[in-house]
């Protein structure tokens, strides 16, 4: 259905600092004198003094589309190939990092395209102007350190926006203890809010309330809010981001370049792992992987195509009108992935130089599977020879105390059976981070990042992915000193190690304990996910990730008996944590200081849904190089389907055991202290944050829950 009032917001419009307004929330801080007294934090939100957003639809952008000449049509990209430039930096300064970021629209050319995104801009030290950052700017920090900044929320007003732009002040409608009907759980998880922003420091162990990482809050337009977020001595150096989180626009405003880098480096040297022998002086290289999801007018103003905006072309494919965000719909505008807002860069290396590299999956559709070859011509080759190692250090950011040496995978075969590999490179999903050491080729030559080719059941969509170039890497020059070409062991890496693993005991009496938490992300029909939440009470058995497979709930399909009219199948369709779509889930809660298994699903339609949950991280499992089970420290982690149901014998007895599940291990840690605060820091880690899937259009639809964390049950 299309929008019809949108077009009102086609003037320019302002408001003036006239008034500040105030969003209240209460909680319980325990004063230095420790007597039992309450207090009120007022979140407060202030007008801007000088907000005049541009046109929604600026006339540039309009013209161009009017005359032909924007080459925003859904067609191949050939790679650019400009010189390899990283993000801005700003960096912390005398134990602070102070700078003001504004949200904005920005003309911006991507790949021949006038674009009109949601972007940030910059501004610190005195500056007058922002300056735009199609990728945010890469925020540099120290552990001990407080980013003291301002969001600017200056895109277009909400006073006579419609629903979907804006919807209301606050945060009583999204975030409401209150359990909602069905209406009104489908209307706040139909995408919306598209011009209304706050801040995300994703991985980050910070508070998760007040002025910190606080993703309940919500910034209108024409508003800005001061935050401050502490971050403890005691935290781990290592690669994290920061992105857009309000409920109902998290994809529209990530997916159009909301996100940028958290670095976090120095202090303690004997935990900095830049600081190793081997590392130390090498090139650092970020790279932020982003699915800009431009229609063919170079806008994001929809999610799904038969809500597209009247004055917004429709975009079609092979006669079909595509959705924004949708199974197969990315594939089909044929972006690419772009790094560093750049479309196939350019980077010059030596031969057997080593850098290290920091990935960041800041996008929202595909999954990334990393490889090295020496041909582009990968097309006409069903088994390109993929060239030598990425050498992983860290994942999400935290150092694993060893060095993982994954043979590069060309994709076309199940396994490369090289050196001993038994297993293909850990793929990116959205939210992953990663850091390698990658050395290049002894040999000089022109080589190719690529992102290699998924299979649909490996895939994020669940639909086939094509092999897509990613970055050229030109080796040239002097080989460097053999010196200089050596890695590190995993011997000389293991004090670097972020967090020591759980030991046995504590695993065994998080296995043997009663108060586990089971997390099952599901996709598919209400009537078919209600019914078998109601068959599993009548038969007294829970309904949780070890009970129910996914044939219990009819495989998300709606049940043959239930005939619903169109419009009511249209709805019919939830996406949900434990069967119950966001307002209509009780909040979880976790208690500080205490160790916990979770047991993770994927039950429904799709084959996987990457679970990440805000301020602490957890112990995964993962396959290892060798082929071998091994555990790391994430906070981000696919969780994939699995089979429907269970292998039986003749007599129909099952022979699985429980149904597919992954098990984690989680300790909801708080440090001692944090910089500048005298107060009760652990009362500090309290609050609500959420865990969601982080395909961030299905967060958006309600695939997510509210956690709390207490300080004692």
């Amino acid at each position: 259905m299309k929008n019809p009032i949108l077009p009102i917001l086609g003037v320019v419009m302002t408001a003036s600092c006239t008034s500040v307004e105030h969003s209240h929330e209460s909680h319980t801080v325990d004063h230095p004198n420790h007597s039992e007294q309450h207090k009120v934090f007022e979140l407060n939100y202030f007008d801007l003094r000088d907000y005049n957003p541009v046109n929604i639809t600026p006339e540039f952008i309009s013209a161009a589309h009017t005359q032909g000449i924007n080459s925003c049509d859904y067609q191949y990209i050939a790679p650019e190939l400009d010189k390899f430039v990283a993000p801005a930096v700003i960096q912390s300064k005398g134990g602070s990092l102070n700078f003001t970021l504004a949200v904005q629209y920005h003309e911006r050319e991507i790949a021949g395209c006038n674009t009109w995104l949601r972007n940030y801009a910059y501004k610190q030290d005195g500056q007058k102007e922002f300056k735009p950052a199609p990728v945010g700017p890469t925020l540099k920090v120290a552990p001990g350190d407080v980013l003291r900044f301002t969001l600017e929320n200056r895109l277009p007003s909400c006073e006579l926006a419609p629903d979907y732009l804006c919807s209301g002040k606050g945060h009583a409608g999204h975030h409401s203890n209150a359990m909602l009907s069905d209406e009104e759980a489908n209307h706040i998880n139909t995408p919306h809010n598209f011009n209304v922003t706050n801040f995300h420091t994703h991985g980050l162990w910070v508070s998760p309330s007040e002025r910190s990482d606080n993703v309940l809050l919500e910034i209108q337009p024409g508003q800005g809010f001061e935050y401050e977020v502490r971050i403890p001595e005691s935290h781990p150096q290592g690669t994290f981001w920061y992105h857009a989180h309000v409920h109902g626009s998290t994809a529209l405003q990530v997916s159009s370049g909301m996100a940028g880098a958290i670095i976090i480096e120095g202090g303690n040297p004997k935990k900095d792992i830049g600081t190793q022998a081997q590392i130390k002086d090498k090139t650092d290289q970020l790279f932020v992987l982003q699915q800009v999801a431009y229609d063919c007018n170079g806008t994001i103003e929809y999610y799904e195509a038969d809500e597209r905006p009247e004055y917004v072309k429709d975009c079609k494919a092979d006669d079909k009108a595509l959705n924004i965000f949708g199974p197969g719909d990315w594939q089909k505008t044929k972006r690419r992935t772009l790094i560093n807002g750049q479309v196939v860069p350019k980077i010059e290396m030596r031969p057997n130089e080593i850098q290290r590299w920091r990935f960041i999956h800041a996008g929202v559709r595909e999954t990334i599977k990393l490889s090295v070859i020496d041909k582009p011509e990968w097309q006409n080759n069903m088994n390109p020879v993929p060239l030598g190692f990425l050498n992983q250090i860290s994942v999400d950011g935290l150092n694993t105390g060893r060095i993982d040496r994954w043979q590069f995978n060309t994709g076309r075969i199940d396994r490369w059976q090289l050196d001993g590999q038994k297993t293909e490179i850990e793929a990116l999903q959205p939210g992953y981070r990663a850091d390698y050491l990658y050395q290049a080729p002894s040999k000089a030559g022109v080589y190719w990042l690529v992102d290699l080719d998924s299979a649909p059941q490996k895939s994020l969509q669940g639909v086939p992915e094509d092999t897509a170039e990613l970055l050229q890497i030109v080796v040239k020059g002097e080989p460097v000193a053999s010196k200089d070409a050596v890695l590190p062991t995993s011997a000389e890496l293991i004090s670097y190690r972020a967090h020591d693993a759980p030991t046995q005991g504590e695993i065994a009496a998080m296995d043997k304990s009663e108060n586990k938490e089971s997390m099952m992300f599901y996709l598919g029909s209400r009537v078919s996910v209600n019914a078998a939440i109601a068959t599993a009470k009548q038969e007294k058995k829970d309904f949780n990730c070890q009970n129910i497979w996914n044939e219990d709930i009819n495989n998300g399909v709606l049940l043959d008996n239930h005939h619903l009219s169109d419009k009511e199948k249209d709805k019919d369709t939830i996406f949900s944590v434990d069967g119950k779509p966001y307002g209509q889930i009780e909040t979880r809660e976790l208690t500080l200081g205490t160790w916990q298994r979770w047991d993770l699903c994927t039950r429904g339609l799709a084959p996987m849904h990457p679970f990440h949950i805000h301020v602490n991280p957890f112990y995964a499992p993962r396959v290892g190089p060798d082929g071998k089970e091994q555990w790391v420290w994430r906070d981000t982690l696919a969780i994939e389907k699995g089979a429907d149901k269970p292998q039986t014998d003749k007599n129909g007895v099952n022979l699985s055991g429980s149904a597919p599940h992954t098990v984690v291990y989680s300790k909801y840690r708080y440090p001692e202290s944090l910089p500048g605060f005298n107060g009760n820091v652990k009362q500090q880690y309290t609050g609500e944050f959420v865990l969601h899937c982080h395909i961030l259009d299905h967060e958006d639809q309600g695939m997510m829950q509210k956690v709390k964390l207490i300080e004692s049950k």
